[in-house]
């Protein structure tokens, strides 16, 4: 086998399992929500995301309330095996910010900060909308806070 060749065969990339791959809406109800979120959320402007991670950052008191709630979150994703689905939906998330961030050319480090401040942001509310039926509503609006309005038009949709 030629060196090349070999080397990518040692470092390929294995296949997804088959329960990743498959994953659908049919299979896990929430990822309906979750897709209609993530679509929203890619188009929504780099600002939106800059303004949501900046006021984050400025006011992190605002957001200390979402300790207890997300760690909540966590158990409840753990308890309901929905580990797969978490997955599904950060990715989801990666790639909806990874729109979103490519429009910038040139980044400040204020604004790298504020935009990673959005995505983890984003991300618990993503897997907030997974494990929803699961959660109290106050557990929820916490999470869901800072895309209050992505959230609705997510889950009204359609």
């Amino acid at each position: 086998m030629r060196p090349a060749l070999l080397r990518r065969v040692r470092t390929g990339r294995l296949p997804l399992p088959r329960q990743v791959a498959e994953l659908t809406p049919d299979d896990e109800p929430a990822l309906a929500a979750v897709n209609a979120f993530a679509d929203r959320l890619a188009q929504l402007p780099l600002a939106e995301w800059l303004t949501v991670g900046r006021k984050m950052i400025e006011s992190p008191s605002e957001y200390a309330h979402r300790e207890t709630p997300y760690a909540i979150l966590e158990a409840t994703i753990n308890e309901r095996g929905l580990g797969v689905a978490a997955w599904y939906v950060r990715d989801a998330i990666e790639t909806s910010a990874f729109y979103a961030g490519s429009t910038m050319t040139r980044w400040t480090s204020i604004d790298r900060r504020a935009f990673a401040a959005a995505h983890a942001l984003a991300e618990d509310t993503g897997l907030a909308l997974l494990a929803r039926e699961a959660l109290a509503i106050e557990d929820f609006g916490a999470l869901a806070a800072p895309f209050a309005t992505l959230v609705r038009e997510a889950t009204t949709a359609g």
